[in-house]
Parts: C-alpha cells; structure tokens; sequence
C-alpha cells in the first residue's frame, strides 16, 4: 500500500513530521550559542559523551577519538522525537549490514540519564500504536531493539554542540557520516543516509560534489530557520524580507525546486504561528489564500490548532470554525479518513465532543484507511468516551 506523507505524519506521531511542527522545532533545536562551523570535509571532532547505554551488543567500547580506516556514524536522536523512534529499526538494519565492514553507529540524546533509561524499559511499538511481539513471546523493548548499535546520552549538549550546531542544523534525527579519513562526508536524515554509507564504506563516495549541494542546503537552511524565528517572534515583516531572499538565492534547478516547496511550507508555518500571535490576521489570511489551500494543507492546520489547544493555548472559536468550514468544503461529500480525522481534532478543540466522537468513527470506518492508523483512532475514541462518561457523572455546579 502506497501511504501519503500526511497518513505517516500521523502514524509517526501528530504533526511530529509536518512542517508546522518544525516552528517549534526550530525554536528548540537551533543553536544557543555560536559554534565552530562544520560542513562536509570538515575534521570530526572528538566524541565526549557522558552515558554510553549500549554498545552493539558488547561488539563495541566506548570511544573519543575515530579510529582511522573505520567508518562513524553520529546520529542525533531524543526519546520525545517520534521520527527519531522511528529510524531505530532502520540503523539496526545498517549495523548489521555494515558492521563487518567496520562501521559503528552512535546515536547520542541530550536528555538526563533517567529520561533515556525510562525510555528503553518501553515495549517497541508498531507505528500503529501496538507493542511489537511475535506470538507467544514476550514484547522486545527499546533497550533490547538499540542493544544492536551505540545509544548514548550527552547532558552536557558537547557532541550536540560541536556536530549538530556547528553543522547549523534545525530537526532530529540528523545523522553525520564519518569516514576513513577522520572527516565528514555526508549530513542528513538517517533514513536518506543508505546510499552515501554504502559508497562511503566502498571508496566510491564524491565527497566534493556532495560538499557543494550541502552548501547550498547550508545556506537555504539557514535562511528558512530565520523565517521561522520571525514567524514565532510575530515579526512578519522580517519573515516576508526573508523569504524574498531565500527565493532570490543563485541555486541548481533541483535546489530551485525545492526553495519552492520550503517556501510554500514556510508561508504555512507562519499562518499557523499567527493562530496565537494574531488570530484575526490568521482569520484574514485563511479567507485571502481560499481555495489556494489544500485538503492535505487544511489537514495539517486543523491538526495544528488541535495541538495547540492540548498546550493549553488560547485558540479563537471563530478561527477554528474557520478552518473546520473550509476543510469540509475541500474534503467534499465524501471526506478521506485523514480529513475525518482532523475534522474530530477541531471538533474536539472547540468543545463538541460528541461531533469529534463522531468524525473518528466515521474515519475509523472509511474504506481504504491505513491500517495502521485505526489503533490511534480506536485509543483516541475511547479516550474521549470516558472522558464524556466521567463529566456526565461529575456534580453540577450550584
């Protein structure tokens, strides 16, 4: 089954994919302090982390220095980051398949000790929601999953501080390759990382052709993390001068096209940050772009505005009737699951718990739903039911 990018955004986790959520992300993520810049060819530094929880099942020792003629990989991960969770399988999949060939795999969270230990006594979950099992054995846990590669933990942020930072990264997980010579050859998502360890490993890697089209990402990269900042900070202004910039930058045709879709995200982002910074600008907005938005993208601010209210932020009635309105319209007479969906969030963000209860039945029921999604909907309907039940019994109030 084909799976829309929107379909794995919920089952990774809501919104922990979209680029809403990576205002937030941004925010989070971005550099503190300045750091010494990285980029592909660039030395690796040292490696000092404090907790090493597991190390290939034995097969490893904990390190600082890269050894040459060996291969590294340094992967950024956190235990709350839903795609980080979901990686986990594929970097088992790589350390087995490389380790021979002498690649080691680290994976380094920033948390405290006891976050990540709590983390790995969890039962690996299905992407829809279920704990992993054959049957009749017992469900593995995250620990016992990780035990194939490095997981390790650096409170002090010094790793994170001197790749992730230096490299001017914004999002977890992010995975640098280092390679036999001590230097970084590849930076990106570990999910997108397959091809550049294989050449890596073989010799074959073009590490000046890949250094010029990270320069590129660099450069784009930073500018669109400026737009977020402006968008969150609500100086508009800024965000739009920014944009301008990143949509006059001298890049290839494939990085053109990608400045369009970032800056078509960018655009979304910023409406949504105006859901608490300016609701009437954000009401403005919705009714001037109309039929310019989408059902994927009216989806994604529908679930935007239901996280948002969870956070306990104050959300206009009038904006989510908004946006609940114009998604209707673009979903039509017969709503795919996904829009059902974020139709019984927004519903249940303005209080109608009945009409929420309602849209995810109606999306549990749907032909052609993602199996793996119905779990997440079922847990979330029976959550709202006792919820329901629970205030039906509660006293009124005099």
């Amino acid at each position: 089954m084909v799976r829309s990018p929107l379909t794995l955004l919920l089952l990774s986790g809501v919104l922990a994919l979209s680029p809403f959520a990576h205002a937030a992300d941004a925010a989070k993520e971005a550099p503190a302090e300045e750091a010494k810049e990285m980029t592909i060819g660039s030395v690796a530094p040292p490696i000092d982390i404090e907790h090493w929880m597991s190390t290939g099942d034995g097969k490893f020792q904990a390190f600082n220095e890269f050894e040459p003629g060996k291969v590294y990989v340094v992967e950024f991960w956190a235990t709350w980051c839903g795609p980080c969770i979901m990686s986990m399988p594929h970097l088992v999949d790589l350390q087995k398949r490389f380790g021979d060939q002498g690649v080691t795999i680290v994976s380094v969270s920033d948390e405290p000790l006891e976050t990540v230990e709590g983390f790995l006594k969890r039962d690996v979950m299905q992407q829809g929601g279920e704990a992993e099992a054959a049957e009749g054995e017992a469900k593995p846990t995250y620990a016992e999953l990780t035990s194939a590669y490095c997981l390790t933990t650096d409170p002090d942020e010094s790793v994170k501080k001197d790749y992730f930072q230096a490299a001017g990264q914004s999002g977890i997980p992010c995975a640098f390759v280092v390679g036999k010579d001590g230097k970084i050859e590849w930076i990106g998502h570990p999910m997108g990382m397959d091809e550049a360890l294989e050449a890596v490993v073989a010799g074959t890697w073009d590490r000046e052709a890949f250094a010029t089209e990270f320069k590129q990402t660099q450069m784009v990269g930073k500018l669109a993390n400026n737009a977020v900042r402006a968008a969150r900070d609500g100086d508009y202004a800024k965000f739009d001068e920014l944009v301008k910039e990143l949509e006059s930058l001298e890049v290839n045709e494939e990085m053109a096209e990608q400045i369009k879709r970032n800056v078509a995200q960018l655009k979304n982002m910023a409406l949504a940050s105006m859901f608490t910074n300016d609701p009437e600008r954000a009401i403005a907005e919705l009714k001037a772009r109309g039929s310019d938005l989408g059902p994927q993208e009216l989806v994604s601010l529908g679930l935007q505005i239901a996280q948002m209210k969870s956070r306990g932020a104050e959300i206009s009635p009038e904006l989510t009737a908004t946006v609940t309105k114009m998604l209707e319209d673009a979903a039509g007479e017969t709503p795919d699951a996904i829009s059902q969906f974020a139709l019984g969030q927004l519903a249940y963000a303005g209080g109608d718990v009945d009409k929420a209860i309602t849209y995810l039945q109606a999306a549990s029921a749907s032909e052609g739903i993602d199996p793996r999604m119905k779990p997440m909907i079922e847990q979330t309907i029976k959550k709202w039911e006792e919820e329901k039940a629970s205030a039906a019994e509660a006293p009124a109030e005099n």
